[in-house]
């Protein structure tokens, strides 16, 4: 931003009209941050994270033998195909949240709910060794 004062106007607009308790210091954090470019360097750098994020999910999906629906190189989520039946994937849920996984199964993005093959993976929080060992040891199992 660069200390164009417009955008702090509307930040200052938005603050009174939502809420006017916060503390002056708090206030004044937020205006330092946006008026001396924090803010814009800090995206950046969240972009470049989010980005390697995925190069290093796509790159372990393939390993782990899954079908990527999308390689978007931006955003928070992948898609990806297990090798299993649609009607199969509440299942394959439960058993990965029964060891601590949090699997996304894409019913629950279907307004009907109807069962998928389909997963979506958080690319930002999707790097641990145990959600990968668990998808290998399902392909080796299904295969």
């Amino acid at each position: 931003m660069d200390g164009n004062p417009q955008p702090v106007a509307r930040f200052a607009l938005t603050k009174m009209a939502v809420g006017l308790t916060s503390s002056e210091v708090t206030e004044r954090a937020v205006a330092s941050v946006l008026i001396d470019g924090h803010y814009d360097r800090h995206i950046a750098h969240i972009r470049e994270r989010l980005f390697n994020a995925h190069v290093k999910m796509t790159q372990s999906m393939s390993e782990a033998g899954l079908e990527i629906f999308h390689t978007p190189n931006a955003g928070l989520f992948l898609w990806a195909k297990l090798p299993i039946q649609p009607e199969d994937s509440i299942a394959i849920t439960n058993d990965a949240l029964s060891k601590g996984i949090w699997l996304a199964p894409g019913s629950y993005f279907r307004p009907s709910e109807h069962a998928s093959e389909w997963f979506r993976f958080n690319a930002a929080t999707s790097d641990i060794p145990e959600l990968w060992a668990f998808l290998r040891k399902l392909r080796r199992s299904r295969t």
